[in-house]
């Protein structure tokens, strides 16, 4: 019985290759099947001399590329290429219709007295627990195949795991995020929460019935001017950035004066900006922001009067000013808030807290009954603005039928009057876009309020000459005792 080494030498010499890790018997069989290859190619070369026919074969079997290449029991050598290919593929079923059966050595009777080498080899016979034993069902051979086969099944399993993962993906893993507890019986501090991307809420679910019934509305007229100053590098609330039929809150203003202050201070890398100038082209109905009776209403879907109890799902805003974060990403830089929050620092201005409020001793005992009871009262309306929260209501407005809402100057608040337009691709034209240079607009105290009046002259003059009807909007608002008076005309 030749040794390991001699098997390896001869196996060198008949050009077989990985065969530094293969065991005895694995060398032996490789080396059989090395032998049976060669003499199969001469005996075409022999062949070929005699029949036309033969010739091609013979010449395509002399021309092989298989001589040392070993495949498994599934797959079979393309000679052209020196491959291994499937079986069952189309190059492969060609190939096994013209490879012959080779004779396999009939099973002996005695399996017990083979060494593992020849057990190995004759069928009928099985290597188990450290004996050769006859098997009535003969078993995959392992050894060469399967070292040979080692990296495509690495490969198999790094698929499959893809494949696991993109499910994963699909289903949605749940990540941390934190929010602002809306629990009367709570102090105000983070709580941790697990969502996934598909449960992260940009504004609430339950439905604003009854539209435009049950809800004091606004009616913007067709041929209106609204105004909305911006810095030279915003392009996310140009007209020509939108889609028709897209839910696009974007906030505007029919007053000049308000306008130009969004245009960028003379501080700052963003050189100068642009006031945009729009015409609505059909009548909108807005809700009023103003109203008491709307406020009560939207409070009651967020505070459950007969349980006493307040909605505690979180909601973040669906993207940034920039339009560039989506929420998933919002979500990670801010905590989440509830419905209850939003409305008291939107329409309130913060001045019912959710603790004092519902404590037994409020700061504020008689708006916290009012609140409670669904009785607030214009005289308690105080606009604030978060923009986070505003845009997660305005979602809501707009996923429920209004055209936008509408903030006038008749009640208290510490916005200027503006507009909010749920699809402004539907409802607006651009009449004019007027460039300032850096500086105009923008600003605090005298020096600001000089600034935003020599804007808005500006855009008077440039307005009178493109015949525009004064009369569609206001030039001037000045904020007195907290609410805002406006003017067609600057004093």
């Amino acid at each position: 019985m030749p040794t390991v080494n001699e098997l390896k030498a001869e196996a060198k010499e008949l050009g077989l290759k990985r065969i530094s890790r293969l065991r005895k018997a694995e060398l032996i069989k490789a080396i059989e099947k090395a032998k049976k290859a060669k003499s199969k190619s001469k005996k075409s070369k022999s062949k070929s001399k005699s029949k036309s026919k033969s010739k091609s074969k013979s010449k395509s079997k002399s021309k092989s590329k298989c001589a040392g290449v070993l495949c498994s029991e599934n797959q079979i050598c393309n000679p052209r290429t020196g491959r291994c290919v499937l079986r069952t593929g189309k190059i492969g079923k060609g190939l096994v219709k013209s490879e012959k059966p080779a004779k396999k050595p009939a099973a002996k009777k005695g399996c017990s007295r083979l060494r593992k080498a020849e057990c190995l080899k004759m069928d009928g016979c099985e290597w188990s627990g450290g004996k050769c034993r006859a098997s009535s069902m003969p078993r995959p051979r392992e050894g060469i195949e399967v070292h040979l086969l080692a990296p495509e099944k690495s490969k198999s399993k790094k698929s499959k795991s893809k494949k696991s993962k993109s499910k994963k993906s699909k289903r949605g893993k749940k990540k941390k995020y934190f929010i602002y507890p809306c629990d009367m019986r709570k102090a105000v501090a983070k709580k941790e929460v697990y969502l996934a991307d598909d449960e992260i809420l940009t504004y609430p679910q339950a439905k604003i019935d009854g539209v435009p019934q049950g809800w004091d509305t606004f009616t913007l007229k067709k041929g209106a001017l609204l105004f909305r100053g911006e810095k030279t590098t915003r392009k996310n609330t140009l007209l020509d950035n939108m889609k028709r039929g897209e839910i696009k809150p974007t906030w505007y203003t029919d007053v000049l004066s308000n306008a130009v202050g969004y245009m960028p201070t003379a501080a700052g890398k963003t050189k100068g900006g642009y006031l945009y100038v729009y015409e609505v082209t059909k009548d909108l109905t807005l809700f009023n922001v103003n109203s008491a009776r709307n406020i009560n209403q939207l409070i009651h879907l967020a505070y459950d009067r007969n349980t006493g109890t307040l909605d505690e799902t979180p909601y973040w805003m669906h993207s940034d000013r920039d339009g560039t974060k989506t929420a998933v990403k919002q979500a990670k830089l801010r905590s989440g808030n509830c419905l209850y929050e939003m409305l008291d620092r939107t329409f309130l201005s913060g001045g019912l807290h959710v603790q004092s409020c519902f404590k037994h001793r409020p700061s504020n005992k008689g708006l916290c009954e009012r609140v409670k009871n669904g009785t607030l009262l214009p005289t308690d309306m105080n606009r604030g603005s978060v923009v986070g929260f505003d845009n997660i209501l305005s979602d809501w407005l707009c996923h429920n039928g209004f055209d936008g809402w509408h903030q006038g100057p008749e009640a208290k608040s510490q916005v200027a009057p503006e507009e909010m337009i749920c699809k402004p691709k539907d409802c607006l034209k651009l009449v004019k876009r007027i460039p300032y240079p850096k500086g105009w607009g923008g600003g605090l105290g005298p020096r600001g309020a000089a600034n935003r009046k020599k804007a808005s002259l500006m855009a008077v003059d440039v307005l009178n000459k493109m015949g525009i009807d004064p009369m569609t909007y206001y030039q001037y608002a000045k904020r007195q005792g907290g609410v805002w008076e406006v003017n067609r005309y600057y004093t």
